[in-house]
């Protein structure tokens, strides 16, 4: 018994001595013009790990409420390690003439195939303008 104590004091010590690698997306900030109904944003995340990752991209508006795009692109996807990836996303601008929208890559890392207890997440901040022609 004593050695099973042992054994998960050890594991639960290496467990949280795991290095938190900082999630990527660029850029961090962008303005988008548009005629129409709909805006596109376009994202760079990337996987810091040394290990392949699950990445899942959740929008948000200004509120940070959460919505729902007309297209995203590889909205739930599995990047290899140290690897980049493009999201392009097309949302509406719902009656407004301007639309601040956060597009967010969320990772919950797996380190040597076991899943933490953190999640890391960073988002860049769009903000779209709707033109019109007079």
């Amino acid at each position: 018994m004593r050695q099973c104590w042992a054994l998960l004091c050890l594991l639960l010590i290496w467990a949280t001595t795991s290095v938190a690698h900082a999630q990527s997306i660029s850029p961090l900030s962008q303005n988008v013009d548009s005629f129409g109904d709909t805006f596109l944003a376009q994202v760079e995340i990337g996987n810091t790990y040394a290990e392949a990752q699950k990445s899942e991209i959740k929008l948000f508006d200004e509120n940070w409420n959460p919505i729902e795009a007309s297209y995203i692109s590889n909205a739930v996807s599995r990047l290899g390690p140290k690897s980049k990836m493009s999201i392009t996303t097309m949302l509406p601008f719902d009656g407004a003439r301007q639309r601040t929208v956060y597009i967010c890559n969320s990772i919950l890392p797996r380190i040597r195939g076991v899943g933490v207890t953190y999640r890391g997440e960073a988002c860049a901040k769009v903000i779209a303008r709707k033109l019109k022609l007079d």
